[in-house]
């Protein structure tokens, strides 16, 4: 029987000065996210966040974003019915470029674009004016695509050139007063590849790194959340 996080299973007592806090929750949905029943544990967790923020923090904003070859913003409901992206390609090496003023129709959607989703969170959290701000990342696996100019790239499998992009950008939100938090989704103990990803991103931009698996998640984020909502990121 599938477990339903409600906001209710996290319950908080906290007695110092709240400030207003704006959040934006980036969400893997590349191929691999289906896997172990990731997704759907990343699904009801984000959802239990949201419903808490609206009903304990109602002067709060929280924003879901999904990220995979691209990155864009999703209503509760579209997070609801979405789902990870197919994988459409079984190459052993990939490496592709994509021009974003003249896109094709068809362009594989299963990549990591973690570059992409901070660029975004980081474009929504700017046209707020909360005083503290977050990004709180689930993903499962090293970014396999960036972004390049106005060139979309997609690397199989994963490059130091897309993980330089993705922490440049990580830095970029760090410089704007931004707390990142990274979560990796881990079913293999020896992967080290993305545990090393998300301790460095927390390095370079001064953040939180950690690694779960699905059933931990919930505890993960949402002690993360509320330990942005504390700690105020001076800009430098």
């Amino acid at each position: 029987t599938p477990i339903r996080l409600r906001s209710d299973d996290y319950v908080v007592y906290e007695t110092e000065f709240q400030t207003r806090c704006a959040t934006v929750v980036l969400i893997d949905m590349s191929g691999s996210m289906a896997r172990y029943g990731k997704y759907a544990t990343t699904k009801k967790v984000a959802m239990a966040l949201q419903s808490m923020v609206r009903t304990q923090y109602p002067q709060d904003s929280l924003q879901l974003v999904g990220f995979y070859t691209y990155a864009n913003v999703l209503t509760e409901r579209e997070l609801l019915d979405s789902a990870p992206k197919p994988v459409s390609m079984f190459d052993s090496r990939i490496n592709l470029r994509f021009d974003l003023d003249n896109l094709p129709k068809r362009v594989p959607q299963h990549f990591t674009n973690i570059d992409a989703g901070l660029r975004l969170a980081r474009n929504l959290l700017g046209r707020q004016a909360a005083n503290n701000k977050q990004i709180i990342i689930v993903t499962d696996g090293e970014p396999t695509a960036h972004i390049e100019g106005r060139e979309l790239v997609l690397m199989y499998p994963p490059s130091k050139k897309t993980s330089q992009a993705t922490l440049n950008e990580a830095k970029r939100c760090a410089a704007a007063g931004i707390r990142v938090s990274s979560f990796a989704l881990i079913d293999d103990p020896y992967y080290l590849g993305l545990v090393n990803f998300v301790e460095e991103m927390a390095r370079v931009s001064g953040g939180v790194a950690a690694y779960c698996g699905a059933d931990d998640l919930g505890k993960f984020v949402f002690d993360s959340f509320l330990g942005g909502r504390r700690v105020r990121k001076t800009i430098h």
